[in-house]
């Protein structure tokens, strides 16, 4: 799994002033589970699996990410948002144009860790 993942800063300062940086920090071990950000033929039991977590509180934080826009179900498979997505949804929420400016937030193991990173928001070089 790769160690860092790349979020538009909007959506990182969106997710802090609204106080959904848990799900944020589910988004990004979802999106890393795959290099290519889909999960093929979507099962959350499967998922919780993979992530160590129960499947309630796994299926309650991908039920908000698809409610907020950052996942989609399409054809059975779960896939993340892009960069683009995520910038669109911070723009549509603010009625604002935002710039395209990308915060590298590592990876724990640990879904609580990563949260922490989010909430630092603290640029890794």
């Amino acid at each position: 799994m790769n160690k860092i993942i790349n979020l538009p800063y909007g959506i990182v300062d969106l997710s802090i002033e609204q106080g959904w940086t848990k799900q944020l920090a589910y988004f990004c071990h979802i999106a890393r589970l795959h290099g290519n950000g889909i999960i093929y033929n979507y099962n959350s039991r499967k998922l919780a699996k993979k992530l160590n977590k129960s499947h309630g509180t796994v299926n309650t934080h991908v039920q908000f990410l698809i409610e907020k826009g950052l996942l989609t179900i399409t054809h059975g498979h779960l896939i993340c948002g892009s960069k683009q997505v995520l910038t669109d949804i911070v723009s549509n929420w603010t009625n604002k144009p935002t710039g395209k400016g990308l915060l590298r937030i590592k990876i724990h193991e640990q879904i609580l860790q990563t949260e922490w990173n989010i909430c630092a928001r603290v640029a890794i070089n």
